[in-house]
């Protein structure tokens, strides 16, 4: 814990910055954004699209401004989420999915992290989503964890009370079954 807090402390790590039908027959229809506006942070951003809706985010974090942008399908006949994560300085773009409902995962990603080292910060996105259009939970962070010689396994800041991590991006159940009609 003491490496992460000690790193954390040196990148200032935790602070914060600012296909038109689905399957099956389920045609999106309405504004999205409207349904996840009241949990939306700060630093976010969205737009509704064909399909569902896309959140554009600016999180500070290691140190760095990192882009993370999140497009949702919730009509889809099993909803599905993909993310990007991007930082312009090391020229990282990374797409991760899509992830369907009853997925559960954490993505490191690649070269996105400071090293300090025996100590490296890297970038995480942990993605989990479950359900389908009438009860939709989404819990869509960005985290740190510290992968060094001396620590096993590696250490989070969502593991470490008090360290600002993670990041949330989308957490919590929504219901868009009055914007998906069927056909």
């Amino acid at each position: 814990m003491k490496l992460f807090a000690a790193a954390a402390a040196l990148t200032g790590a935790l602070a914060q910055t600012n296909s038109t039908v689905g399957l099956h027959g389920a045609v999106p229809n309405g504004d999205f954004c409207s349904i996840i506006a009241g949990d939306l942070p700060s630093f976010c951003q969205c737009a509704n699209t064909a399909g569902g809706l896309n959140t554009t985010c600016t999180v500070a974090m290691l140190g760095d401004t990192v882009f993370a942008s999140v497009v949702l399908n919730p009509c889809d006949a099993v909803a599905d989420a993909s993310l990007e994560i991007s930082e312009a300085d090391l020229g990282i773009d990374f797409k991760m999915g899509p992830y369907k409902a009853g997925t559960s995962e954490s993505i490191p990603v690649p070269g996105l992290s400071i090293d300090f080292g025996i100590v490296s910060v890297g970038v995480v996105a942990d993605v989990a989503i479950d359900g389908n259009a009438d009860a939709l939970a989404l819990d869509i962070e960005m985290d740190g964890c510290v992968s060094a010689t001396i620590i096993t396994p590696k250490e989070c800041g969502s593991d470490i009370t008090g360290s600002g991590l993670p990041i949330p991006i989308l957490k919590e159940t929504y219901d868009f079954s009055s914007l998906c009609t069927r056909r």
